[in-house]
């Protein structure tokens, strides 16, 4: 799988730009980071999907095959989340002309990095919420289904790439953000 490596480049231009260019060099240096992480966990997903030999992920005959696969899932979401806050913060430090630029690029990529942070959520606060009365009243019984379903992964009705389809996703994100970047510090 693919790795990030780009990063040399743009911290060079950046410097270049005084305090906001070396804050913007190191989330950028977070970022590649973060999204190396998540192909990292991507290619475990893979190969825990590859040893379970099923299409659907469900426990079978070698339970720690199936728990590895949604500990590597969960690491995924972890470090993609880590990707949403970091583009956040990287907009704060931007003015405001190059702030909508980077919201521009980002606009494709927010639904993908909003249901990360979602099921994330879900599956931290998965333990709160068992038998806890929901927004409508009702209590909420069933917090653990989860499932997945070729390269999507499923946690109450949210559902997010993973896989190969996932692993593009945040390359061409890290294309587009370093093709803005070069534009936004030449």
């Amino acid at each position: 799988m693919e790795r990030l490596d780009r990063y040399v480049a743009i911290r060079v231009r950046a410097k270049k730009h005084g305090e906001q260019g070396q804050i913007a060099s190191n989330l950028v240096y977070l970022l590649e980071r973060y999204i190396n992480m998540a192909l990292l966990a991507l290619q475990r997903i893979m190969e825990d999907n590859a040893a379970l030999d099923i299409p659907r992920a469900t426990p079978g005959p070698d339970p720690f095959a199936f728990f590895s696969l949604f500990a590597d899932i969960h690491f995924y979401l972890v470090a993609v989340d880590n990707v949403r806050k970091v583009l956040e913060r990287l907009s704060t430090h931007l003015d405001k002309t190059l702030r909508k630029t980077l919201n521009d690029v980002l606009k494709p990529y927010r639904h993908f990095l909003n249901c990360a942070q979602s099921i994330r959520d879900h599956l931290e606060h998965s333990d709160e919420r068992v038998g806890a009365r929901g927004k409508k009243g009702k209590r909420d019984l069933d917090m653990t289904y989860q499932g997945l379903d070729g390269w999507k992964y499923q946690v109450l009705g949210e559902s997010i790439k993973v896989g190969p389809p996932a692993a593009r996703v945040l390359i061409r994100l890290y294309s587009d953000l370093e093709k803005a970047l070069k534009e936004l510090y030449p």
